[in-house]
Parts: structure tokens; C-alpha cells; sequence
């Protein structure tokens, strides 16, 4: 997960050096990549999937500097954060493809002590029959390979009104379902408006 802050006056920068990443396609394990803006602020978040720790590595010892260095990015944000997670889990939608654009929602949990239930209830919340025609294309859970008790929940949906509808659903009857508050001690979220043409997808 990248995280870069970028000035307003440099969306348009960050943009067009962030479609210039398309190499990526012929990279061994590349399983997908996708970003875009959070919804209230000029930050882009980009996800990047991989098959391995060991993948990535390569990547990033082989073209990562050379497109980096050309595309000058490095010029369009303020500060970046790079973070990496491992997949413990996959709700709903196996499939990476974000070709279509959507949204993503990521639910950032921090100082998780029961990982059962939390798994259970996510599983529960996530799997309920009213998201089935909701719009909601994929839900995975991720642990952070280092701060082992921090987790997030990324749920890829085809549109805001569908992700919407889904709020007003689990405010009404899906929130009751669970208490993280007995098992993790923060919680919080970002919503990002993915941009279609920063999407790659693997080259197969």
C-alpha cells in the first residue's frame, strides 16, 4: 500500500506520472495494481499486488528506479508511505480487476487481540445476503507483515452509490452484528475514487 500526499496544484503531475507505471504488466508474480484519491483530501493511495515478498524484492531491485527516475515523480508529492500486508483472508471476489474503476473502501484496524473473531464477524458482516446485490465486488483481509496486530479490511465496489447504499444498510441493521470495540483498539477508514487509468493488470 503507497500512501503520498500531493499538493492540489499537483494532482495533475501525480497523474500522469502515475500511468506511467505500465511495466509493471511483465513482472514476475505482478498480480494487479490500482489506486486513486481519497475522497476528502488530495491524497492517492495506490495498491499493489504480488504474489510474494521475494516478487516485489525483485521489482524492486530491477525497473523500479529506472521508471521512478523517468517518470520524475518524485516531484509531484510532498511525503510517501510504503507499507506491506499479507492476505489472511478472501470474503468475497477472488479476482484482481479494477480495469472498471469503483471505489475501493479500506477500514484501517489497529491493536487487534482476538484475530478469530474479528475474522468471524468480518466474515459475517461482509458475507450477509444484502450485499450479494449490492454492488460490492471484492472484500480481502489484510495483516501488516509487521505490525502483526494491525489489520485492514479493502472492499472494492462498482460504484459510490452502491457503497453508499451499503452504509445507510449497516448503520440500520448490519452494525449490530458485531463489537470490534471488545477486540481492537482503533478503527478507522478511507474511501478512494479509483482512477481507471492508473490500473494495470498483469500481462498473462
Amino acid at each position: 500500500m503507497i500512501i503520498c500526499d500531493v499538493n492540489s496544484d499537483k494532482r495533475g503531475d501525480f497523474s500522469t506520472s502515475q500511468c506511467s507505471w505500465a511495466q509493471l504488466s511483465n513482472c514476475d508474480g505482478f498480480g494487479g495494481q490500482a489506486g486513486g484519491w481519497d475522497d476528502s483530501s488530495s491524497t492517492a493511495t495506490i495498491l499493489g499486488f504480488w504474489e510474494s515478498q521475494r516478487h516485489v524484492g525483485e521489482f524492486m531491485k530491477s525497473i523500479h528506479d529506472e521508471i521512478f527516475k523517468r517518470n520524475n515523480q518524485e516531484s509531484t508529492y510532498n511525503s510517501c508511505s510504503v507499507d506491506y500486508f499479507e492476505l489472511i483472508s478472501i470474503i468475497s471476489g477472488s479476482n484482481v480487476n479494477f480495469s472498471h474503476g469503483g471505489l475501493f473502501s479500506i477500514i484501517y484496524c489497529s491493536g487487534v487481540t482476538n484475530l478469530d473473531k474479528f475474522t468471524r464477524d468480518q466474515e459475517a458482516i461482509w458475507n450477509s445476503p444484502r450485499l450479494q446485490q449490492s454492488g460490492m465486488l471484492s472484500a480481502h483481509i489484510w495483516r501488516h507483515i509487521t505490525l502483526e496486530d494491525n489489520y485492514m479490511v479493502v472492499s472494492h465496489w462498482e460504484s459510490k452509490n452502491a457503497h453508499e447504499q451499503y452504509l445507510r444498510d449497516m448503520s440500520l441493521t448490519l452494525r449490530p452484528q458485531a463489537c470490534p470495540s471488545d477486540y481492537v483498539e482503533t478503527i478507522s477508514s478511507s474511501i478512494v475514487e479509483l482512477e481507471t487509468l492508473w490500473s494495470i493488470v498483469p500481462n498473462k
